[in-house]
């Protein structure tokens, strides 16, 4: 399920900060990136081709699950804490002659969301149905005496 489609995009965009842009050199990205590939050479390819070397994989809700670099696998935790991304769920494009970096939301995406389960309950849905809805296949149960 990506958030779109459990009509919660809408409330996601009113987040702060929900989208975020970020641009850098050709020469400032490979910098940010050589930490990550442990490596330091520069390529010498255009800011199209050069991004054309990366494969990204991603989820239902786009965040990113897989970042390759000419074939060679990437940590994408290790690609978002290099480039102080708020959230794994980006997108890189040539723009202006600088790479862009658009980001989308902030955190992992996973689990509850505060932004969600407040619509919710202002749409007077239960607790139950809330913790329901962010985690399937759950049973809730009242423990000891009350």
């Amino acid at each position: 399920d990506d958030v779109e489609s459990r009509g919660l995009g809408d409330v996601y965009k009113r987040q702060e900060d929900y989208l975020s842009v970020k641009f850098f050199t050709k020469k400032e990205f490979e910098e940010k990136l050589a930490g990550v590939l442990q490596n330091k050479e520069e390529d010498p390819k255009e800011i199209e081709a050069y991004l054309n070397t990366f494969t990204i994989q991603r989820d239902g809700a786009e965040y990113v699950t897989g970042l390759e670099k000419d074939g060679n696998p990437l940590d994408v935790d290790a690609f978002v804490q290099a480039f102080e991304l708020p959230s794994p769920c980006f997108f890189l494009k040539e723009m202006d002659g600088h790479i862009r970096i658009v980001i989308k939301g902030c955190g992992h995406g996973y689990g509850l969301s505060q932004y969600g389960a407040e619509d919710m309950a202002k749409n007077k849905k239960s607790y139950e149905e809330i913790l329901k809805y962010y985690f399937s296949g759950i049973k809730i149960e009242k423990m000891g005496k009350h």
